[in-house]
């Protein structure tokens, strides 16, 4: 489950992407291996239960502060994420991702990206002149560039595309690209407990 979304006048939907059954990095936070959890192309009775290594949807979810710097706690298990939402103006807000890292399991922020096919993507580790069929998989890129928004993806961040959702009206679950996400990963640890995204519009 994703559980932030961002929305610009000028550009649209950034930053979503709702729900999807067997694909973790659709979740905004996960606690363990997020192999574990996959869809299988051709299976038409997959198993959505959960596995045991790896926690993807919440126990408890929670949002605090206040209207112009909204909180959401999530917590998964003995680890607890959690995500504020900080305006810096008409065209640039600051979302932080930070985690308690005390599960002992690996911990990952996810941020789904509405894709916008054709179009280019750009970073500092590379660029795909219109998105599409091409793979990303993207260590340390810097920031992200895509349909008129620019997003900082932090040190240690990975920008992965396509990642496809579980299809629940196709008999197998199969999903075209014209569902996939672009996705940030960002992983914690004991040292790294926060990472700071700056999101801007182009003009």
């Amino acid at each position: 489950q994703n559980f932030v979304s961002v929305f610009h006048d000028d550009v649209g939907l950034i930053v979503g992407g709702g729900n999807t059954k067997l694909q973790p990095l659709w979740s905004t936070f996960t606690a363990g291996d997020v192999s574990l959890l996959k869809h299988t192309a051709g299976d038409e009775n997959p198993d959505f239960s959960p596995r045991n290594g790896l926690l993807h949807v919440p126990d408890d979810a929670r949002v605090e502060g206040d209207e112009t710097t909204p909180k959401m706690t999530l917590r998964y298990g003995a680890e607890t994420g959690g995500v504020t939402v900080r305006p810096k103006g008409d065209r640039e807000l600051e979302l932080v991702f930070e985690t308690t890292s005390q599960s002992g399991l690996p911990v990952e922020a996810h941020v789904t990206l509405m894709a916008h096919l054709g179009q280019p993507v750009k970073s500092n580790a590379g660029e795909v002149k219109a998105l599409g069929d091409e793979a990303i998989d993207w260590t340390n890129a810097g920031w992200v560039a895509h349909a008129g928004w620019r997003i900082t993806v932090p040190t240690g961040g990975r920008v992965v595309w396509p990642v496809l959702p579980h299809n629940p009206y196709r008999k197998d679950g199969a999903a075209t690209i014209q569902e996939a996400r672009l996705v940030i990963v960002m992983p914690f640890d004991a040292q790294t407990k926060q990472h700071k995204l700056a999101v801007t519009i182009d003009g």
